[in-house]
C-alpha cells in the first residue's frame, strides 16, 4: 500500500509525454499602448490586488505601460514551451538539477526556462493560471520517509479529499491579497521583503516574494500552491496563511539548529556561521531551492500530524503541468 500511493504521487508528476523542442518566442511588434485597454477579455493586470504587486517594481509608468503591453502579447506557444519544460525539470523534485544522466542538458535548459518565467513573465503565467495543474506536495529535497510513514499516511488522507491529488485554480481573477512582511535576521541580504498572497476561490493562494538587493526591485513567483479545503471564508483562510508564514521561521531556526549540530558531531571546530547562511533568505529564496523545499515539508508536517494544528491545516501543491 506505501508503495502504490508513493507511486501514484510520482506518477503524476513524472509522467512521460513525447520530447518537443523548446522554443523561445521574441515579440517584435510595435508597442501600442491603447491596445491594451481593447482587449475583448481584460488582462490580469487590471485586477486591483495584481496592480499593487506591478506598482512594487516600476516607478516609472512607460517602463510600467511597457511590461504590462510585452506580458499581454506573449503569444500562445508559450504554453507548450512550459509543457514541455516542465517534463525534463519538475519543480516537485528539484535535485534533478544535479542529474548526471544522459538528458542532463534537457533539464538544464527546462530549469532555466522555468527560472526566467517565474522571474520576468510572472504576470503572463498568473493571466494563465487556470490552465496550470498542481500535484500535492509532502515531499523536501529528498523522498525520505524517515522511517515514521509520514509520506504514505497523509497521501492517504488527502486522497480521502482528493483522489487525483492535483488540483487547479478555476477563476484567475484574484479575490484578495495578503501581505506579510518578512523579518531580516543577521544573515539575510534582501531588504523590504513581503510574501504576497494572491488568493483565489477563496481557499487557494499563489505565493509572489517581493524584496530589493543591492537597490534594485524583484518579483519572484513561488510555483507552489496553498490549499485548505475546509475553510469557511476568506478571514479565516488568511490566518491559516499567516501562521504558515510563522511556522516557516521556526522551521527554518529547528533546520539551522540541526544543520550546526550535525556538522559539530563530524567536526569539533565547525563554524556554527555556515549554516546560517545556509539557511538565509538568499539560499532560501533561490529559485527552485533546496532549502526552502526543505522548510515547507517541515512546517507542513507538523500542521498535518500535530493535533494543535487541526484548525490551521493547510496543503502544499506544486506545479505538475499545464494545459494548452
Amino acid at each position: 500500500m506505501k508503495k502504490l500511493f508513493k507511486n501514484k504521487l510520482i506518477f503524476f508528476t513524472l509522467v512521460s509525454l513525447s520530447a518537443t523542442a523548446l522554443s523561445c518566442t521574441n515579440n517584435s511588434e510595435k508597442i501600442n499602448f491603447q491596445k491594451i485597454g481593447d482587449q475583448k477579455n481584460k488582462f490580469i493586470s487590471d485586477n486591483k490586488f495584481i496592480q499593487q504587486i506591478i506598482d512594487f517594481q516600476f516607478d516609472n509608468i512607460t517602463q510600467k505601460k511597457e511590461f504590462i503591453y510585452n506580458q499581454s502579447k506573449i503569444i500562445h506557444n508559450k504554453k507548450q514551451e512550459l509543457k514541455s519544460a516542465l517534463v525534463w525539470f519538475n519543480p516537485l523534485r528539484p535535485n534533478l538539477i544535479n542529474t548526471q544522466s544522459d538528458y542532463r542538458n534537457l533539464v538544464e535548459t527546462s530549469y532555466k526556462i522555468l527560472e526566467k518565467n517565474i522571474t520576468q513573465n510572472w504576470l503572463w503565467i498568473l493571466d494563465n493560471i487556470q490552465d496550470f495543474q498542481f500535484v500535492f506536495n509532502p515531499y523536501g529535497s529528498k523522498f525520505d520517509d524517515e522511517n515514521d510513514n509520514y509520506f504514505e499516511n497523509i497521501i492517504r488522507s488527502v486522497y480521502q479529499f482528493n483522489p487525483s491529488l492535483s488540483i487547479s485554480i478555476k477563476n484567475k481573477d484574484v479575490v484578495d491579497l495578503l501581505q506579510i512582511a518578512l523579518e531580516k535576521d543577521d544573515y539575510d541580504k534582501f531588504e523590504n521583503k513581503v510574501a504576497n498572497y494572491l488568493i483565489y476561490d477563496s481557499n487557494k493562494a499563489i505565493k509572489i516574494l517581493t524584496y530589493t538587493y543591492q537597490n534594485n526591485k524583484f518579483i519572484t513567483l513561488i510555483p507552489d500552491l496553498f490549499y485548505s479545503p475546509d475553510t469557511e471564508n476568506i478571514n479565516e483562510f488568511k490566518n491559516k496563511l499567516i501562521n504558515l508564514e510563522k511556522e516557516n521561521n521556526l522551521s527554518k531556526n529547528t533546520l539551522i539548529n540541526n544543520d550546526i549540530e550535525y556538522n559539530e558531531y563530524f567536526g569539533e571546530e565547525y563554524d556554527s556561521r555556515k549554516s546560517y547562511y545556509k539557511f538565509n533568505d538568499l539560499n532560501q529564496y533561490k529559485n527552485f531551492s533546496y532549502t526552502y523545499t526543505d522548510i515547507q515539508k517541515t512546517t507542513l508536517k507538523r500542521l498535518l500530524t500535530e493535533e494543535k494544528f487541526k484548525k490551521n491545516r493547510i496543503y502544499r501543491y506544486t506545479w505538475k503541468a499545464i494545459n494548452e
